[in-house]
């Protein structure tokens, strides 16, 4: 379970009340990713929506002679995955 407190430090959540954080903190599970692992590839069509709670990951786009080009990083309390997590369409980049 993640803490409410990493929720009330995300804008996306900050106008939730108390029973609502407890809602939303009681169905996010926390995973742990090793370096250079890569967690979702672009075009991927998983509903989940991701919470770096430490560390970071790179947001890449295939390069034009192949391999992953970092186009940004997310560090600490940043989400990315939310425009496949709330309308359904396939990622738009692959997440390392």
């Amino acid at each position: 379970m993640v803490g409410k407190k990493s929720l009330r430090d995300n804008q996306l959540f900050h106008d939730l009340t108390e029973e609502e954080y407890d809602v939303v903190s009681g169905i996010l599970k926390r995973k742990v990713y090793q370096p250079e692992e890569t967690i979702f590839e672009e075009g991927g069509t998983d509903q989940i929506l991701y919470i770096i709670k430490k560390g970071e990951v790179r947001i890449c786009k295939q390069g034009p002679h192949g391999g992953l080009q970092t186009i940004t990083l997310l560090k600490d309390r940043d989400i990315y995955g939310e425009m496949s997590f709330f309308d359904g369409t396939p990622h738009s980049a692959t997440v390392v």
